[in-house]
C-alpha cells in the first residue's frame, strides 16, 4: 500500500515538472541578451522568446527537396523555395502543401535550366527575380512560370572587360531597378536598372586592417609590402527589402565596424545604433569563432532578425539597434540547426530554412516575447500607458532585462516623473548624453534638480529674508542692551 501511494507521488511529481516545463516554454536551446552593469558585456540568460511550432521538410511539403539556398512569401501567405542543387522553385501553399515546381522556362520557343539558383525576390506586381547564379544572369519570370526578361552582364566602362556576373541574392524596388550581391564582389550592391544600365555599386564596405600592421607596413620595403595579404572590403552575404523600400544587408564577417547595415536606395547607412552593445550578433566571441551573419529580414514595426549559420541563431534588434533577445542552438532537436541559410518573418511568426537539414523550421512566439513586441508598439504609438503596463510584466519574468527599464526611463521622464525615471535608467544602466545631459539618467536628475529647486526654493527664500531679518533684530536689541549698560554703569 505504502509502496503505491510512493508510486503515486512519484507520478505526480513528474506530471508537475512536466506541466512546469510546458509552462515555462521549455526549448532545446538558450536564450539570452547582454548586461553592461560591470563595465564589460556579459551573458544574461533570459526566458525562450520562441518555441518551435512545427516544421516543413519534402515529405510533409510532396516534394523532393535537396540543398535549398533562399526562401520567402508572397501576399497571400504561399511560400517559394528555391532549391541550389535540385535546380527548381518550389512553391508551397499557405498550409505548406506543394502547390507547384518550376524547374526550367520557355526562352523563345527554347526549353531552358536553372544552374545553382542561390536567391530571388519577389516583386510586387508578381514577378520572380530569380538568380540563376552558375548561369550568370537573372531570370524574370511570372507566377505561371512564363519568361518576362534575361538579365546577364550589364556592359558597362565601371566593370572590368572580363567581370564575371554570378548574382547571388537580390532586391527590387518599385521602379524595377535591382540591388545584387554578386559572388566575390567588395565594392559593394550592383545597381542595375529595369532596362539593365549599371548604374554603379552602392555601400562599400570599408576593409579591415590590422593597425599593427598597417604602422609595419609604413616602414617595410616594397618587396616586404608585396608578400602581404591583401586587406579588401568584406563582400556581402544577403539582403532584404522592408516596405519602405530601404535595403537591408548582412556581411558574413562581423570583423567589419557595420555587418549589417540599413541603406536607402543611395547606399547610405541609415541604421540606428543605439544599444548597449554593437549591432553585429554575437559580442563575445573571438575572433575565430565569431558569428558569420547570412541574412536579416525585418518586421512592420521597424525590429529586425539577423541569422548566424556559425552559432546557428537568430538575433532580434529593435529599431534603435537594441538586442531583444538572442535565441537558438547548433542540433538536431527541432528548435535547433545545422546550417541555417534564411529566416523570414511573418504575422507574428519566424520561419527558418536549415540548408543542410533541407527544412523549414516554424517558431512561435511565447508570451514573454509578445510582451516586448506589444510594450514597443505602443511605445511608439504614444501610448505610455500601455507600454509601461506591458514593460512592468517584462520585468515581472525577467529582472535582468535593462533595455526593459531603459524604456520605462524614457516614459517616465516623458511624463515629468523625474524621480523614478531617475530610478528606472539606473536599474537599465543608462546614463545617457554626458555633454548636453539631455539623455537617461542625466537629464532625469537635471530634470529632478530642477523640480526641488522650483519647489522649495521659494521657501527658501523666504527662510533666508526671515533668517536676515531676526539677526538683524536681534544685533539690533543685543546693541540696544549693551548701550544701556554702559549708560547705568556711569
Amino acid at each position: 500500500m505504502k509502496r503505491h501511494a510512493r508510486l503515486r507521488l512519484i507520478g505526480a511529481a513528474l506530471l508537475a515538472c512536466g506541466v512546469l516545463f510546458l509552462l515555462c516554454g521549455f526549448t532545446p536551446y538558450e536564450s539570452y541578451t547582454y548586461s553592461t552593469a560591470t563595465g564589460v558585456e556579459e551573458y544574461v540568460y533570459s526566458p525562450a522568446p520562441f518555441t518551435a511550432d512545427t516544421f516543413m521538410d519534402g515529405n510533409t511539403m510532396g516534394t523532393e527537396l535537396g540543398r535549398p539556398a533562399d526562401f520567402a512569401f508572397d501576399e497571400e501567405g504561399n511560400m517559394y523555395i528555391v532549391d541550389n542543387s535540385l535546380n527548381k522553385l518550389v512553391i508551397l501553399d499557405p498550409v505548406g502543401k506543394l502547390k507547384a515546381e518550376i524547374t526550367g522556362f520557355d526562352n523563345n520557343g527554347e526549353p531552358d535550366t536553372f544552374a545553382n539558383p542561390s536567391g530571388f525576390y519577389l516583386a510586387a506586381n508578381g514577378w520572380i527575380y530569380i538568380c540563376d547564379t552558375k548561369h550568370n544572369r537573372v531570370v524574370v519570370l511570372d507566377k505561371a512560370g512564363v519568361l518576362q526578361k534575361i538579365y546577364t552582364c550589364p556592359e558597362s566602362p565601371l566593370l572590368a572587360e572580363n567581370y564575371v556576373f554570378e548574382p547571388s541574392k537580390i532586391g527590387v524596388d518599385t521602379s524595377g531597378t535591382m540591388y545584387i550581391v554578386n559572388v566575390n564582389e567588395y565594392s559593394g550592391l550592383m545597381k542595375i536598372t529595369a532596362q539593365g544600365v549599371f548604374v554603379g555599386f552602392i555601400g562599400s564596405n570599408k576593409a579591415v586592417v590590422n593597425p599593427v600592421l598597417r604602422i609595419w607596413k609604413s616602414i617595410m620595403s616594397e618587396v616586404q609590402q608585396e608578400q602581404l595579404v591583401s586587406f579588401v572590403p568584406v563582400e556581402y552575404k544577403n539582403i532584404s527589402m522592408d516596405e519602405y523600400s530601404f535595403l537591408y544587408a548582412v556581411s558574413a564577417s562581423t570583423a567589419q565596424t557595420a555587418p549589417v547595415k540599413r541603406m536607402n536606395l543611395s547606399g547610405v547607412d541609415i541604421l540606428i545604433r543605439s544599444g548597449y552593445v554593437d549591432v553585429v550578433g554575437d559580442v563575445l566571441a573571438d575572433e575565430t569563432d565569431g558569428s558569420v551573419l547570412v541574412d536579416i529580414c525585418s518586421t512592420g514595426n521597424g525590429n529586425y532578425y539577423v541569422l548566424d549559420s556559425n552559432k546557428c541563431r537568430v538575433f532580434a534588434y529593435n529599431q534603435e539597434g537594441y538586442l531583444l533577445y538572442a535565441f537558438g542552438g547548433r542540433g538536431t532537436q527541432v528548435g535547433t540547426f545545422s546550417n541555417p541559410v534564411a529566416v523570414e518573418y511573418r504575422n507574428g511568426k519566424l520561419y527558418v530554412l536549415d540548408e543542410v537539414t533541407a527544412m523549414v523550421t516554424v517558431f512561435t512566439k511565447t508570451d514573454y516575447a509578445e510582451k516586448i513586441t506589444m510594450a514597443e508598439d505602443a511605445y511608439y504609438a504614444g501610448d505610455y500607458e500601455a507600454s509601461t503596463a506591458y514593460w512592468n510584466d517584462v520585468i515581472k519574468v525577467n529582472a535582468y532585462f535593462e533595455m526593459a527599464y531603459l524604456q520605462l526611463g524614457k516614459i517616465y521622464l516623458h511624463n515629468g516623473n523625474n524621480e523614478e525615471a531617475m530610478r528606472c535608467f539606473e536599474l537599465g544602466n543608462y546614463r545617457g548624453d554626458t555633454i548636453t545631459y539631455m539623455t537617461g539618467y542625466n537629464k532625469a536628475f537635471t530634470e529632478y534638480r530642477k523640480d526641488v529647486m522650483s519647489k522649495y526654493l521659494g521657501v527658501m527664500i523666504v527662510g533666508g529674508v526671515v533668517l536676515v531679518v531676526a539677526n538683524f533684530v536681534i544685533r539690533q536689541l543685543k546693541n540696544k542692551n549693551n548701550r544701556e549698560r554702559r549708560e547705568q554703569d556711569r
